[in-house]
């Protein structure tokens, strides 16, 4: 009977009776479902998406002149405002960086600068991206993103703590015109503010 069961689960799971006799049913389990991913973007979606991507450049905008109003002797609350703006900045620039350069995948539901410019490529974004990710990828995916042991082995540097935002912001801003450069007329009407978002 168990067995029965076994080998009709491992033919709905889509993996061999072997695979499932020897690793077991949880491993089976986990093996299918790690290989189900989200849909890919459809063409009905991009409009709709649009604004979440500028929203993204916005918001490193937003940052970077709320930084601006911030004493630079600060009060611990002043300075836990001020990291979380830089650190706001930093995982908007993180999913820019990804949109900009990432080629579109065959499957999950990230959005790419490709699925709006079809012959977009991460040479569009240079040598900008380059710069961006040396100044800026290792400090969002080690001190912000995650708990790394980065944080106690690489002091960061200076008092921000941060890269020079006002440098990435630039770099940005200069790969942006490019990609909206390239955009029909009808697409650039899609990239526009969105109220509130997330």
């Amino acid at each position: 009977m168990a067995s029965d069961l076994r080998i009709h689960l491992s033919l709905l799971l889509g993996v061999s009776h072997d695979f499932a006799a020897s690793r077991g049913l949880a491993a089976a389990c986990e093996y299918r479902s790690n290989m189900v991913s989200e849909p890919v973007v459809t063409r009905a979606e991009l409009p709709e998406l649009a604004p979440h991507i500028y929203y993204e450049l916005s918001m490193m905008h937003a940052a970077k002149t709320a930084l601006q109003h911030i004493p630079t002797m600060r009060s611990p609350e002043q300075n836990a405002l001020r990291n979380a703006w830089v650190e706001s900045f930093l995982v908007h620039a993180r999913s820019l960086m990804d949109f900009l350069g990432d080629p579109i995948r065959t499957s999950g539901d990230d959005v790419v600068a490709a699925h709006y410019v079809s012959e977009w490529t991460k040479n569009d974004a240079e040598p900008e991206l380059t710069r961006l990710a040396s100044r800026l990828r290792s400090h969002v995916n080690k001190r912000v993103a995650h708990v790394t042991a980065y944080r106690v082995r690489v002091e960061p540097a200076g008092d921000s703590e941060a890269p020079d935002l006002g440098l990435a912001l630039t770099d940005f801003d200069a790969v942006w015109l490019r990609f909206t450069h390239r955009l029909s007329a009808e697409q650039r009407t899609w990239f526009r503010p969105t109220r509130g978002r997330a």
